[in-house]
């Protein structure tokens, strides 16, 4: 309530303001072992048709960043070059029309998994589900699972769609990548699959040297991105 107050720079406080990022992520994930995001353009598509610097920085008012890849500032291997395709509205419906489904109706109904009751859903998360209607014409059943048991359900559970958060357990990229989308992982919830990505996440747990195997970490992170295994939301900020 009191973010546009303190970020004011006439503010009194401003000069006591300080920022620092969080070693976390929210992002959407797809459920790539079923119909229709088991196509990688209808998952591109779908990353594409959201604005997410309009929805973090309208949301958060500069108390998250905006997220266009896996690995957060402060995380070896972080690199500000790196994106996930950016939002283009005007591409959006070409890409359906390319994919095996052809066009938007065609597409099978869709569902996205997110925590809570009553039917309340997090700001964020609402304005992306009005920004795929209005910019890919699709509507989105929202189905709310028990926050306080949304984590342990969600792999059982799961949807299309799923809105989850990850808070790093040690300050390494392999702490998102391969335990977020390994094959071999227990959490990979979207059951996201790429031979050359899990090659890269092997390589660079045993490369003995850190340069080179952040590296190693980089180049997985780019696979995963261009097959758009995911939808990045936000970085985690403490103010």
């Amino acid at each position: 309530d009191y973010i546009d107050k303190i970020t004011d720079e006439k503010s009194e406080l401003f000069n006591e303001l300080i920022i620092t990022s969080v070693p976390s992520l929210m992002y959407i994930g797809f459920n790539c072992t079923t119909e229709p995001f088991n196509d990688p353009l209808v998952r591109q598509a779908f990353a594409m048709a959201v604005d997410m610097k309009k929805v973090v920085n309208l949301v958060y008012r500069g108390a998250a960043m905006v997220a266009g890849q896996v690995i957060p500032p402060g995380i070896p291997g972080h690199d500000e070059t790196a994106s996930i395709t950016s939002f283009d509205p005007e591409t959006v419906r070409s890409l359906i029309a390319s994919s095996s489904y052809g066009s938007v109706d065609n597409l099978p109904p869709i569902t996205i998994t997110t925590g809570g009751y009553g039917g309340v859903i997090s700001r964020e998360l609402e304005a992306i589900v009005y920004q795929w209607h209005q910019n890919l014409g699709v509507e989105i059943t929202v189905r709310q699972i028990d926050p306080n048991e949304y984590y342990y359900n969600l792999m059982a559970e799961k949807d299309d769609l799923f809105y989850f958060g990850w808070v790093a357990d040690y300050p390494h990229p392999q702490n998102f990548l391969e335990i977020l989308f390994a094959s071999s992982s227990f959490s990979n919830t979207g059951k996201y699959h790429n031979s050359n990505f899990d090659a890269l996440i092997d390589m660079a747990g045993k490369e003995t040297d850190f340069d080179t195997s952040i590296e190693l970490y980089q180049q997985a992170q780019d696979v995963l991105l261009q097959d758009t295994a995911l939808v990045p939301i936000s970085f985690g900020v403490d103010m």
